[in-house]
């Protein structure tokens, strides 16, 4: 059986690049409310998504 655990570090990686990614473009950028929201709740997720990962890791 194989180990979760590569796939797990893959996702952690991924959603740090994604945090970073919109919060740069965020910062850098003027948007409509919209789209800020959206875009502030993909780099939450993004963020979020790799601590969960860790908590899931930890049971």
């Amino acid at each position: 059986m194989r180990s979760q655990k590569p796939r797990a570090g893959i996702f952690f990686y991924l959603g740090i690049i994604v945090f970073f990614y919109f919060s740069f473009d965020l910062a850098v950028n003027d948007y409509p409310l919209k789209i800020t929201l959206l875009k502030g709740m993909l780099a939450g997720a993004g963020l979020l998504l790799p601590l969960v990962l860790k908590l899931r890791e930890k049971e």
